[in-house]
C-alpha cells in the first residue's frame, strides 16, 4: 500500500462502516508514518555505506527491516478491517 491509496481506502471504509472512522484513520496515519521512517532509515543506511560506516549501516538497515515488517502487518490488518 502506498500513500496515494490511503484516500481510496478511507472512502471505501467509510462506505462500508465496518469500523469506527477514527480507528481506521489512525491506522492509516500510523502506516504513513512508518513508511516515512522506513524510507529515512534506508536513506541513512545508504549514506552510512557511502561513508564506509558499515556497522551503522547494518544497524539502520536492521531497524528499517523490522519496521517494514510492521508495516506489512498493519497493511494486512487495515485490509482485513476494510473488508
Amino acid at each position: 500500500m502506498h500513500s496515494e491509496n490511503l484516500q481510496n481506502l478511507l472512502v471505501s471504509a467509510e462506505r462500508e462502516n465496518k469500523m469506527k472512522q477514527s480507528t481506521f484513520e489512525a491506522l492509516l496515519r500510523v502506516y504513513v508514518r512508518l513508511e516515512e521512517i522506513v524510507e529515512e532509515l534506508n536513506n541513512l543506511s545508504d549514506n552510512a555505506v557511502d561513508l564506509g560506516d558499515y556497522d551503522d549501516a547494518s544497524l539502520l538497515q536492521a531497524r528499517a527491516n523490522i519496521l517494514y515488517e510492521q508495516m506489512e502487518n498493519l497493511d494486512f490488518v487495515i485490509s482485513e478491517l476494510e473488508g
